[in-house]
């Protein structure tokens, strides 16, 4: 058999080349023919015959496929079919709306459209399902692989990963030879083959005839442009459900968000709006979405913020479904991108009061102590204690009264947790704030009230408070000129910023604290009378550190334990240096002195036990001089006894306070050692080492 010459071409669709007259075509037909009934034949000794064709007449022998069989006769079971069908849902979602539009053509040209898939199986058809009256009927489930049916349109398109066009004679089975087969293949974005798209026809004309030339070339472009447009519907699809997914994640994120999140355009028109919004509007969501300003004052600085195209936050007194809340509004401008100008806005709510609560979160003193924390036993300061739980059931203010140092705060804290334990406590120290910025620091102000204030404004502590409890120390140095501010509050519970133009319903309770005799300060003029009344209608008296007897021992080891669990270290106080902490003094810094001296005595201990020696000498030097004053005392108001015994007591506290040393001895009776020396021995004071 002599085979006819023909030109390479390499890059175009697998067997176009046998289009080249009748003689090649029937010589490329001999050669199937004899390549079924002689296994001896190799159709590899035929340049005429494409080698991809020739790989897949090969393959198929060792697959034993038989070429004579007379129908398609391998199909999925419906269960694999189901499952199938589901792992290319979107491809079929994809393909399905072509294969209807050209349904109607197809089977009048008895054409049939076919979807198949990467592992051979066809997963969607159209058109004309009953080709002539052969039993080529292919229905959803066929197997069109290779090893299922041999050398087909479908498996040379997979070998050769581009288009593909072949004859029914040289299909490999029996069943094809009167149809032509078109493939083409629809990838993913990486490139790879997803499946084929297929067309099968009567073979109407002779294939070297012009008019099947035509009529092939126009069938394998429409194919190729339905592949082309499966590819692009897929990455449409694709886009549209990841889009959809983010859209409606980003929707379920919003309603559980406990901020109100609003998107209007740049009208006021509402757009969006979460389940929070609706709550704050007091609106259904089932309502047609109104615009934003039926819900604003007549003072309202949102719009025009909007409209400049402004960021930034802004407080808006809301009308909702019941009365007018205050919140922060956050305000993000979305910009045309083609224009630049404003399109629309994002909107975050959140009511004044969870901002004011987040700020104390941060920003002010957090209440941890409780009545279970303050420690003694004295009947003074028990009584206190008492006091202190009963005054916390109500609602009235509450003056603290006690020297620096008794505890006022812990009092303050532990009140506050009796009663409003969720709500803020905002500590304020009256004499620690400026002349100038304690009205600001109270009050707050509006935006532009003075030079330096913050754009937005700024809520007063008294504002931060609301809900909570107001803790005022030191308030004997409140300035004068804000007393009467501070009582107007406390009667209408409406506080003003400064530079406001209406006031803010507040709701709190007071707790003011001195270290001062008000009523003295009140006759001097130096506090208003009304406000002392007004803030002692329950007052309670902490009583000194001096005035609770033991609780000095119980204090000291307490502040020893906990100082030394902090720093991982074990330490003991003599009996001797606990005996001096509880002898007659003082004590003007109270509990806060007495923990510093522990803290003190800890650390300057060498050993493991801290003695007298150990404590600072200021406190050393005021117990002396407390005995020397007792002594004076005892002289002349008892026993009449010379300057001179109290002179020599003063020494002998001395040197046993330092141990014997006589210059340390020197220094706390703030004596030159030389002079003392001469002391001891005019007194004939024996030193003992």
């Amino acid at each position: 058999m002599t085979q006819p010459g023909i030109s390479e071409q390499a890059d175009i669709p697998v067997l176009t080349q046998y289009l080249k007259g009748k003689e090649t075509y029937e010589f490329m037909v001999e050669c199937k023919e004899d390549f079924l009934k002689n296994s001896d034949f190799n159709p590899q000794d035929y340049s005429t015959i494409n080698p991809l064709i020739i790989g897949s007449w090969l393959r198929s022998r060792n697959y034993q496929v038989d070429p004579f069989k007379k129908s398609i006769d391998s199909s999925l079971n419906c269960e694999v079919l189901a499952k199938k069908e589901k792992k290319n849902k979107l491809l079929i979602e994809a393909t399905l709306p072509l294969m209807e539009a050209f349904k109607g053509i197809a089977i009048k040209s008895s054409y049939n459209l076919g979807l198949i898939d990467q592992d051979g199986i066809l997963i969607l058809t159209r058109g004309n399902l009953n080709l002539s009256a052969t039993a080529l009927s292919a229905t959803v489930g066929s197997d069109w692989s290779e090893n299922a049916q041999g050398t087909n349109a479908h498996s040379l398109c997979l070998q050769g990963r581009k288009p593909v066009q072949l004859l029914g004679p040289l299909a490999y089975g029996e069943l094809f030879k009167d149809f032509i087969g078109y493939a083409a293949p629809i990838r993913d974005e990486s490139g790879e083959i997803l499946a084929t798209i297929n067309l099968a026809q009567p073979i109407l004309y002779k294939p070297w005839e012009n008019k099947f030339q035509v009529l092939s070339s126009h069938t394998m472009s429409l194919i190729i442009a339905m592949a082309l447009a499966v590819e692009s519907k897929l990455q449409v699809i694709k886009s549209y459900n990841a889009l959809s997914y983010t859209h409606k994640r980003l929707e379920s994120t919003l309603e559980i968000v406990d901020e109100g999140i609003i998107t209007i355009d740049k009208y006021g028109q509402i757009l969006n709006i979460n389940k929070e919004g609706n709550r704050i509007l007091g609106r259904r969501e089932s309502d047609e979405l109104p615009s934003i300003c039926n819900y604003l004052s007549g003072e309202s600085r949102l719009m025009s913020m909007i409209n400049a195209g402004e960021n930034g936050n802004v407080e808006e007194s809301l009308l909702g479904s019941k009365r007018r809340n205050n919140y922060l509004i956050n305000v993000n401008i979305i910009y045309d991108l083609n224009t630049g100008e404003v399109e629309s806005a994002v909107l975050r709510l959140n009511h004044i009061d969870k901002i004011n609560s987040l700020a104390n979160s941060r920003l002010g003193v957090v209440p941890t102590y409780r009545f279970n924390d303050l420690m003694g036993k004295s009947p003074e300061f028990l009584k206190a204690i008492q006091l202190a739980k009963n005054f916390a059931q109500s609602s009235e203010n509450i003056l603290l009264i006690g020297e620096s140092g008794t505890g006022k705060e812990l009092f303050a804290q532990s009140i506050h947790n009796a009663s409003r334990s969720q709500e803020p406590f905002i500590a304020v120290n009256c004499a620690a704030i400026p002349r100038n910025l304690i009205e600001s620091e109270l009050f707050g102000y509006e935006k532009g009230s003075f030079t330096g204030a913050d754009r937005s404004g700024r809520p007063g502590k008294i504002e931060l408070a609301n809900g909570g409890t107001l803790f005022l120390d030191e308030i004997g140095d409140m300035p004068i000129e804000l007393q009467a501010v501070l009582l107007r509050v406390l009667q209408d519970k409406q506080v003003m910023r400064i530079g406001g133009q209406h006031s803010r319903r507040v709701d709190f309770r007071l707790i003011a604290a001195t270290n001062k005799e008000l009523d003295k300060m009140v006759d001097t003029k130096f506090f208003r009378g009304d406000l002392f009344f007004r803030l002692s209608v329950l007052s309670i008296e902490i009583p000194p550190l001096r005035k609770r007897g033991h609780d000095i021992q119980l204090l000291s080891q307490y502040f020893l334990d906990s100082y030394c669990h902090k720093m991982g270290i074990r330490k003991a106080i003599s009996p001797e240096a606990l005996g001096m902490l509880r002898k007659k003094y003082d004590w003007p810094g109270n509990v806060r002195q007495l923990e510093n001296a522990i803290i003190y005595a800890i650390n300057a201990a060498v050993e493991h036990v801290i003695k007298p020696e150990d404590l600072p000498a200021t406190l050393v030097s005021g117990i002396a001089l407390k005995n020397t004053m007792d002594c004076k005392e005892v002289i002349f108001e008892e026993q009449g006894h010379t300057l001179k015994n109290c002179e020599r007591n003063a020494i002998l506290n001395a040197l046993a306070a330092k141990n014997n040393n006589v210059a340390e001895a020197a220094l706390l009776l703030n004596i030159a050692k030389s002079t003392l020396y001469k002391k001891i021995k005019k007194y004939h004071i024996k030193l003992r080492y």
